[in-house]
C-alpha cells in the first residue's frame, strides 16, 4: 500500500465519529481501483450506487496493534505472517504510516489493503468508534470517491448504515449515468477500431460530450486520451473523428516534425 495524504475522521451531524477519510496521493496505487478490496468483502457488483460499496463478507478480519496511546488498524487479506509478529515499528515502514510531529494520523492503501496509524488518546478512542467498531458490527461501506465537498477524494470506509440520503441518492444517479457513458461508448467501439490499427495507449476514456470543450462532433462522447508513444503523440480531449483520424496518422494527435 501507499501513503496518502489529507486523511481524516468522518463525523455525522451530531459529532460522533462514523468512517475514515483516506485521501489520496498522485501515485498509480492510487488509481487502480480497489477491485482487491471488493473482492475480500463480497461486494455486490451488479449492485447499483452506494448499495455496490457495501462489505458483505468478513472472512478476514482486520489486525489491531496497540501501545500505550497508539495504535494501527491495518487489513491486508492477501498477506502471509511467519514467525514472530512484526513489531509496530516494522508494521509502520512496511505500510508507510509514520505519524510526524504535527501529523497524528497517517493512512495508506491500495487496491486491496488499507491501514491508519494514529498517535494520541482521542485519536485511538476516534479510530475504535470509526472504523473498528463498524466492523465489529458488519456495518461497513468502502469506494472511492468524495464523501462531501470538505473531503478531499480518495478512499472512504463508512459505517454504512450512516450514509446520508443525500449521498446515496448522488451515489446513484452517477453511476447510472455512468453506465449510460459507458453503454454509448461500447456502441461507438472507437476503442477496438484503435487497437486494430495498432494503436497502443494507456487510458482512452469516455466522457459526455456536452461535459467537455473540444472540437465540434456528431458523437454524444469524447475521450480523455493517453497514449503510448508521447514523443510521437499527443495526449488530452480528444473528439471520435479526431480519434479515427489518428488511424490514418494525421489530425491533431499526431505531433508535427519540426520540418512540416
Amino acid at each position: 500500500m501507499r501513503r496518502s495524504y489529507h486523511c481524516e475522521f468522518i463525523q455525522n451531524e451530531k459529532n460522533e465519529p462514523i468512517g475514515f477519510a483516506f485521501g489520496s496521493d498522485a501515485t498509480s496505487e492510487h488509481e487502480w481501483g480497489i477491485d482487491g478490496l471488493r473482492s475480500a468483502l463480497g461486494m455486490n457488483a451488479h449492485a447499483i450506487g452506494f448499495d455496490r460499496s457495501i462489505a458483505r463478507n468478513f472472512r478476514f478480519s482486520l489486525s489491531i496493534h496497540e501501545r500505550e496511546i497508539e495504535m494501527i488498524v491495518l487489513f491486508e487479506p492477501t498477506a502471509f505472517s511467519f514467525g514472530e509478529p512484526p513489531s509496530i515499528d516494522k508494521l509502520i515502514c512496511w505500510n508507510e504510516l509514520s505519524c510526524w510531529d504535527d501529523t497524528p494520523i497517517a493512512a495508506s492503501w491500495d487496491d486491496s489493503s488499507f491501514g491508519i496509524h494514529v498517535i494520541g488518546e482521542e485519536n485511538v478512542k476516534l479510530l475504535k468508534k470509526a472504523v473498528v467498531e463498524p466492523w465489529n458490527d458488519r456495518d461497513v461501506a468502502l469506494f472511492v470517491g468524495r464523501f462531501k465537498q470538505e473531503f478531499k477524494a480518495g478512499l472512504i470506509f463508512l459505517r454504512a448504515s450512516q450514509m446520508p440520503e443525500d449521498n446515496r441518492k448522488a451515489m446513484r444517479e452517477a453511476h447510472l449515468d455512468y453506465i449510460a457513458l459507458q453503454k454509448a461508448s461500447d456502441k461507438i467501439g472507437i476503442h477496438n477500431k484503435l487497437k486494430k490499427a495498432g494503436k497502443d495507449f494507456f487510458a482512452l476514456s469516455p466522457r459526455w460530450a456536452k461535459d467537455v470543450e473540444t472540437s465540434e462532433t456528431k458523437y454524444p462522447v469524447v475521450y480523455w486520451l493517453n497514449p503510448m508513444h508521447q514523443d510521437i503523440n499527443n495526449y488530452g480531449y480528444f473528439t471520435v473523428e479526431e480519434l479515427k483520424q489518428w488511424i490514418n496518422n494525421c489530425g491533431p494527435i499526431p505531433k508535427k516534425s519540426k520540418r512540416d
